[in-house]
């Protein structure tokens, strides 16, 4: 801007007696007509950045969605415990979980589970052996998601599955 130029100023009337607000005819702006279009603007900024933030809570704490997952005809934690010493049906759950990982994986290509960072199958067994433990009533594949969850390379947080 050149110098003496100026921003022009659009002055509102309030509705309401004519009393309360003198017209003003005056083009050139008043200092304090600056600082309540500054102040109107950061009041504009922040509502609208609160109005973000809370798009952005409400998207992540939804419940945890749906899923329609394909799987084993039992897949209680029940079925999970008597499975323990059989290595064919535990290699079997094993190679399901993989699968269903690569598949978040094939869907989510912006937020991966690196290679290097699927657990053996012993540390999935002991991982499958906590979340039982933790949700007897759940079935032993519902400890996949939470496993993603941690294994992927950004973590965020999703609730956990409904009771």
């Amino acid at each position: 801007m050149s110098a003496g130029s100026h921003v022009p100023v659009l002055h509102i009337r309030r509705r309401g007696p004519r009393s309360a607000i003198p017209a003003r005819a005056s083009a050139a702006p008043r200092a304090d007509s600056r600082k309540d279009v500054q102040v109107g603007a950061m009041k504009a900024c922040f509502g609208l950045l609160l109005l973000c933030c809370a798009g952005f809570v409400t998207a992540f704490a939804q419940e945890a969605p749906d899923i329609n997952v394909f799987s084993f005809a039992d897949t209680s934690c029940a079925e999970w415990t008597r499975s323990q010493g059989n290595e064919q049906w535990r290699a079997i759950y094993g190679a399901w979980f993989r699968g269903f990982v690569s598949g978040y994986n094939f869907g989510n290509s912006g937020n991966q589970v690196p290679l290097d960072k699927m657990p053996d199958p012993a540390k999935l067994a002991l991982y499958i052996d906590k979340f039982c433990r933790e949700n007897p009533a759940q079935p032993f594949i519902g400890a996949a998601i939470p496993l993603v969850q941690e294994i992927r390379e950004f973590r965020i947080g999703v609730p956990a599955p409904k009771q």
